[in-house]
Order: C-alpha cells, then structure tokens, then sequence
C-alpha cells in the first residue's frame, strides 16, 4: 500500500496506505421488541457470542439462544450471521426506546416502569412480603453509590424490594430470567444505544458499532490533482510462460530481483491449484496482465470472489472483480501478474487470485467488511491471503491505527479479528499482513497493536527500499516482524525507488507502503505451496500448514541486519529462489 514520506503526510497512505443498560433475556412471547427511534436511522454493530473459539468453528455457549434473543428484543436485525465460524454476527439497530425494554408481565407479576432519570420504580416486586429470593437473580447489582444503585443482599439471601431502586428484572415461569440497571444510559428522549442495551444483558461477550478508517486516496482525484502517473505500455512479442524474461516492464521491477523471482521461476511459478485471497479493494479481472496468451483465461476467479463491504456500511461496486479503486489491482499483480509478454510479472504469476472487497470506493475499510473477508477465507478454503491494510492515522479516527485493549470498541473489533484468523487458520489459509506505515516501534506498546499484522497466527511484513534498507515509512518492532521485503523508498511515480504494478484499466503505477511488500511475500509464500504442498486426492486442494509455511519462509529468508532475528527485518528478507530450493 502507498506509504508516508519520512515527514509522514498522506499522499497515497493507505496501508497502503454500561453500566448496564437494558433488556434482560425474556422468551419472545413475553415482551415485544424494543423500538427504534423514531428517526427511522440504523447503524451496523458487530456482536460477538459468548464461547470458545476452535480452529474448526466455534463452539457458542449455552447462553446463545438468549443473546439471539435479546437482539431481536432490541430491535435488532442480524445481517450476516458468522456464529458458526467466529460467534460473530453483524446487525443493523437503532436506538433503543427505553420504554419499551420494561413492560407488564402478568405472570411473573412484575411490573417496571423507567423514568427520565433511568431509574425503575419499586412496584411489582415478586412476592406479598416485598422480598425476592437472591438465588434467581442473574447478574445481581451490589453497592454502586456513584451510580444511584443501592442493592444489598442479606444474609438469609434476600433482597429487600428498597433496596432495587435503578433495578428491573424480568421473570418468566421458570424464574428470574435476568436483572438489569439502567441508570445514566438514558437520554432525554427516553432513548438508549443498542450497544449499551445488549452489553448490559451480559449475554455477549462483545459488542461495537461499526467503525472505518481511511485506508487510501480516491484514484481519480489523485490522477487529477497530478499526484500520480499511469503507464499504458504496448504489448510484448514475446510468449508467455514461467521462465520468461520478456515481459515489457519486467526490468524495472527491482523488487522481483531483489528476491530473485525470475530464478525461482526456472523451478516454479506457481501452481492453478493454489488459491490467494487479496483482502482488499477488489481485482480489475479484465486487466491484459492476469490473462495468459495460452489460454486467453485471467487467473482472477471472480465466481469465488466475494463483495464483504455489502455487510458495512461502504460503498462500491458488488463486483469484486471491479476495483472499487486501484489498491487492489496494484497488490494482486505483485503477487501473480502473468508472465504473458504484457506489462509485469507477479511472484507467482500462474496461481489463481480470488478478490475479496472488505474496502468500499471512498477508501474506507470497515470492521464488519473485514471480519467478513477473512472468515469468507476460510469458508472457501484459501491456501494463502494477503491483508494490506490497518487502521491509519485520521483527523476524524483521531489516530486508530492501533488497537487497543482498553477502548471497547477497539477490543471488539480485536477479538474478531483474532476469533476469524484462527477459524480461516483452521481451514488451511495462512495469512499475510503489512506492518504499517507510521515509522514506529511497534514493541513499545503491549496493550495497543496494528490489527491484523500482529494478530497471532499472520506473518507480519516490513517494507524495504532498493538498497535493502528499512523504509523510511515502515513500522517495525520486536515480535512484530516476521519477515521484510520491497515496499519502496522514494517518490510514488518513480519505478526505480517505488513499486511498479498493475492499476486498473490495463495501467500500471508505481506506488511504495507496506502495502507493497506484503503482497511480494504472499507471493513467496503461494510459491512455497505450490511446490510443496500436498494435493488432497478428494477434493484437489492443495494443503501445507501454517506452521510448515512459515518455517519455509523464515528460515530460507536472505538474513540481512543483525545476524539472526532482528527488530527491523525479522528472520529476514524473504528469498524466492531460496523458498523453492529449501532443504536441497
């Protein structure tokens, strides 16, 4: 992805550059769904069950039902339901009319009122005598003075009905159902947020509004504003084929030499059979580049791509094989441009590339779009995906390029990401991530982390320049590094500093970030099955662990730096030719 300068601006810098607050689970029977606010506006939430987290699926708590439950009974609809994969699910909601989570249940003879101040009346409390026996409460409120909650249990494991002030509980025939506090989470309407509703419940383990971040410039503004150039080269003569020298731009593509691709393609190119999701802006499948001379077919599957932003809020083309912009198509020629005599040559030009959007035409990438991506990779079964993309720096995200465990929304978004890694991991994909381009020492912060380049299970990849030096855009850092390769280190346009790759329209630009040396070690990488991978003589896919593609890629890597593992390059730049050649 297009990096900062060393000053950091962001020309092309995309990577590429409560308390408790509502409904308490009741069978649907016994209340009618909170509503909306009147405005009739929605947003998008990501809610993730309660359970574990197996690399086959996920394995959802008892309390699941309940949680479907509750969601619906806050007016909530379920968009995209990922709970087999990651108990994640994505859902349109509005605000909460407050009203509405408290009403008359005959038969548990309770009745609850809220005020504007979120406060719930004494009236109804199970029992003539005013007492309600402690042992059927779920989720029972001590002493919280600053919150205008009093509720103390006796020793005889009763509660005194004064001492439930700010309380409602919700009870069917079974019992006490739940009890939930609102107190402070109302506002003057008598509304409260569908988030602080359902984490109230305690029936989830998280839930956070959707959020984007500004993960690249619109193409069409920065070719107007003549910040970037495009090349319209004429065809080569000469055949195509792995072993070939004569693609037209081929000489200008330092980064291939670098790792030596050309080498490696005297022994292997890449096999058909060998999948590589680009998580990204989507693929220009059309482009002369990824369409062999032998067979006139493109190695862009565009039947198994998938179009992720449908489930945020983005914008852009349902076509995943119409770049939403040019981030994308310049990311998978790096990776398997064809050697067809046309234009550039990809590491590994004759695997197949299935596009995934999870970033819409305005340059945003958002938190359910990408959850999305990355467990449709492993639905599909992916051998490899390449995710060039984090949260950067932006005057309206105030800075979410890491995150953290403190902030709730961004701990959601976390351990989403963690939950679909894991799944996708299961299902045979090894993933692939750019580092960043902030310049920083990502050991410095423990609790704060580029999400997904150090999410557990992604390789993590540094950028480089032509002389082999760290970029000067590129976040590196002690455990964060896995491997480093070419990203660039110039002015964006220049193809002897930057990285020269398709862009859509049969174009080529030269651009430099993370974003770019990301996808060159997914290249290696899809070499790296290609050759050794196993092919499962049921179903054809080609297998290799995550665990056994790693050790190939680390330790056939070219050690520059320290000797060893060092911060800045990890085990190394990563070594086509020494991919194809390990353990000979």
């Amino acid at each position: 992805m297009p990096g900062a300068t060393a000053q950091r601006t962001r020309k092309l810098s995309i990577f590429v550059a409560v308390f408790m607050a509502a409904l308490v689970v009741v069978p649907v029977a016994a209340m009618s769904p909170a509503r909306a606010d009147s405005t009739g506006t929605a947003d998008s939430y990501m809610v993730l069950l309660n359970g574990s987290q197996e690399e086959a699926g996920f394995v959802a708590s008892p309390d699941a039902e309940n949680a479907y439950a509750a969601i619906t009974g806050l007016g909530g609809l379920v968009t995209n339901d990922m709970s087999d994969q990651i108990g994640g699910l994505v859902v349109q909601a509005g605000l909460v009319d407050a009203t509405g989570l408290v009403g008359l249940v005959e038969q548990a003879g309770l009745v609850g009122l809220v005020d504007q101040a979120g406060l719930v009346t004494q009236a109804g409390l199970v029992g003539e005598d005013g007492l309600v026996d402690s042992s059927g409460l779920v989720g029972l409120v001590g002493l919280v003075q600053e919150s205008g909650l009093v509720g103390l249990v006796e020793e005889s494991g009763l509660v005194e009905s004064d001492g439930l002030v700010g309380l409602v509980g919700l009870v069917d025939d079974v019992g006490l159902v739940g009890l939930v506090g609102l107190v402070g989470l109302v506002d003057e309407q008598g509304l409260v947020t569908f988030d602080d509703a359902l984490r109230a419940t305690g029936l989830v383990a998280e839930v956070s509004k959707d959020f984007s971040w500004k993960a690249y410039d619109n193409y069409s503004q920065l070719v107007a504003d003549g910040q970037l150039g495009v090349t319209h080269p004429e065809p080569g003569d000469a055949g195509g084929g792995p072993d070939t020298d004569a693609d037209p731009l081929e000489s200008q593509q330092w980064g291939m030499s670098m790792i030596r691709v050309h080498e490696a393609h005297e022994i292997q190119a890449g096999a058909p059979s060998v999948d590589v999701g680009i998580l990204d802006t989507g693929i220009d499948g059309a482009h002369a580049d990824f369409v062999s001379n032998e067979t006139l077919t493109s190695n862009v599957d565009c039947l198994r791509g998938r179009d992720s932003v449908f489930f945020g809020p983005g914008l852009g083309t349902p076509d995943p094989c119409v770049d939403n912009n040019f981030h994308g198509t310049h990311v998978a020629g790096i990776v398997a441009a064809r050697a067809n005599g046309v234009g550039v040559v990809g590491v590994a030009p004759n695997v197949t590339l299935v596009p995934v959007k999870v970033c819409d035409a305005e340059g945003y990438c958002y938190f359910s779009s990408v959850v999305d991506g990355i467990t449709y990779a492993g639905d599909i079964g992916l051998d490899v995906i390449n995710m060039s993309f984090f949260v950067d720096d932006d005057e309206y995200q105030q800075s979410t390029e890491f995150k953290c465990k403190s902030d709730e929304q961004q701990r959601a978004f976390r351990k989403a990401v963690e939950r679909a890694i894991k799944y996708a991991k299961g299902q045979g994909v090894t993933p692939v991530a750019s580092l960043g381009n902030s310049a920083t020492d990502l050991a410095d912060d423990k609790k704060c982390d580029v999400v997904p380049a150090e999410t557990k299970y992604v390789i993590g990849v540094s950028a480089l320049g032509p002389q082999s030096e760290l970029s000067s855009y590129s976040n590196w850092g002690d455990g964060a590094v896995d491997v480093t390769a070419p990203g660039g280190n110039g002015t964006t346009g220049d193809p002897t500093t930057t990285i020269l790759s398709t862009f859509p329209g049969n174009t080529y630009a030269a651009i430099q970030g993370t974003s770019m040396s990301g996808p060159h070690a997914t290249g290696v990488v899809a070499l790296i099955v290609s050759h050794y991978g196993e092919v499962d003589e049921d179903t054809g896919d080609v297998e290799m662990s995550f665990s056994q593609v790693e050790k190939v890629l680390t330790e056939s890597a070219t050690d520059i730096g320290g000797e060893g593992y060092d911060e800045l390059f990890g085990d190394g730049r990563v070594d086509a030719l020494g991919a194809v050649t390990y353990g000979d």
